[in-house]
Formats: C-alpha cells, sequence, structure tokens
C-alpha cells in the first residue's frame, strides 16, 4: 500500500516537473537548432539582389535584427517592416526601419505595387489566414518584384519520425509549452500551421507568383557542416524551406 503510494506520487511529482514551461535555450536540442536556423539564415540572405533603390518589406520583422541584414545586402535604407508586437516593433523603430504596428493576417497598411522586395523569414508559421498574406504580398509588390519567404518544414525527417512515433510534431504547436513529445514541457512561439516545399510552391503559384530558387536548411540530427550538404541535396526533407518569387 505504501509503496503505491509513493510510486503514485512519484509519478505526479515527475509529470509536474515535465510539464514546468522551461525556454527554448534551456533545451539541450537548442545549440543544434540554432546551428539550423543560422545556416538557414544565411542562405535567405544570399537569395536576396543588391538594388540601392529598392525598397524592402519584411513582414515579421521583430526587432529588426534580420531585416538591418537583409537591408545591408540589398543596400538599400529604404527599408520598412510590420510587426504585430509592440515593444518589437519599437526595437525596429529605433534600427531605423519603418514599421507598421499591424497583423499580417489582415491588409497591409501598404499601397499597392510600393516595394521592390518582401521578405517574410519564419513569419507565415504564425498566421491564421495564408491565403489573405499571399494576397497581399502580391499587392504590395510591384511588377517583376521578388518576394523570398521561408518556414518551417512540415516534411522534416524529425517531424515524420515523430509522427510515425505517434508523437507530435515539434514545430506544431498547440499551447505556449510543446505537449506529445520529447520536448514537452518547452516553451512555444506561436506557430499556427506549418508547410511542404511543394505546398509553398504551389501556393505561390496559384496567387500567380513565378517561382524562381527553392532551398533548404538544416537537417536533423547532423551538425552545420554536414547538414549544409544534405539539405541541399535532400531540400524537400531539411528543417527551413525558402522559396524566391518573382510577380
Amino acid at each position: 500500500m505504501f509503496i503505491g503510494i509513493k510510486g503514485l506520487l512519484k509519478g505526479y511529482f515527475t509529470l509536474r516537473k515535465i510539464f514546468e514551461m522551461k525556454s527554448w535555450q534551456e533545451s539541450k536540442f537548442y545549440n543544434i537548432s540554432a546551428g539550423a536556423y543560422k545556416e538557414n539564415q544565411d542562405k535567405f540572405i544570399a537569395l536576396l539582389e543588391t538594388n540601392s533603390e529598392a525598397k524592402i518589406l519584411d513582414i515579421g520583422c521583430n526587432s529588426g535584427e534580420f531585416t538591418a541584414r537583409i537591408s545591408e545586402r540589398v543596400n538599400t535604407k529604404q527599408v520598412y517592416g510590420i510587426e504585430i508586437i509592440a515593444d518589437e516593433a519599437m526595437a525596429a523603430i529605433n534600427k531605423g526601419i519603418k514599421v507598421e504596428i499591424s497583423d499580417a493576417n489582415k491588409p497591409f497598411p501598404f499601397e499597392d505595387d510600393f516595394f521592390d522586395i518582401v521578405t517574410a523569414n519564419q513569419s507565415v508559421e504564425h498566421l491564421y489566414d495564408s491565403s489573405n498574406f499571399f494576397k497581399e504580398v502580391y499587392r504590395v509588390l510591384k511588377k517583376n518584384g521578388s518576394f523570398i519567404i521561408s518556414t518551417l518544414n512540415l516534411c522534416s525527417w524529425h517531424n515524420i519520425v515523430c509522427m510515425i512515433l505517434g508523437m507530435q510534431p515539434p514545430g506544431m504547436h498547440l499551447c505556449e509549452v510543446q505537449m506529445g513529445n520529447f520536448l514537452s514541457g518547452t516553451e512555444t512561439h506561436g506557430h499556427i500551421k506549418l508547410f511542404s516545399l511543394n505546398a509553398v510552391k504551389d501556393i505561390l503559384k496559384y496567387y500567380n507568383f513565378k517561382v524562381e530558387k527553392t532551398n533548404g536548411a538544416g537537417y536533423y540530427p547532423f551538425p552545420t557542416p554536414i547538414s549544409k550538404a544534405i539539405s541541399f541535396l535532400d531540400k524537400e526533407h531539411s528543417v527551413y524551406i525558402t522559396v524566391k518569387a518573382r510577380k
């Protein structure tokens, strides 16, 4: 009897410990994930064209750190952003970015045919109205303007393996913490939906974009030097997918 109660209590406190929220930086998987994220950023930047006269819109610009890299690569000062979190938007404004505090699920607060380049790195997975998102990008982009979009890959091998084992894919978030997988209790960042590479390409074509280039970045559990090579060969199963399209 005593052993049974002791076992139940131990199980209760173990579960409680599992579901106490842990920051993502505390996870033992953070470093390999950070390497894949940086690899994705570098590949994203490499797709940008230099144009000192260009007007850029970065959707989901956060505090503007990555947006500043985009601006530097393109070599232009005409940089705009959309960001829904006011504190992040103010930080970006302090970096010289013209930020509209706005919801990217809604119509964008810009005129038709206004931008030469639109970028969206790790934004679309947070939106419930992706149809509006693609329509609005097309509307505000000039003829022959370029659109670069990057997001997590639904078909990455770690998501596939988790589903085969009956676990929740880590990139598909259900609440403020991970549930149903090996990251249970770790904070999440509000992913509403995930896309495959083929889905992104098809959506872009559906909304009249011309797809020009695709790439993949990150390939768990391999470190960056190896993952770069494998994700180049098998982008359809990489951690991140990026597509460059043109209006």
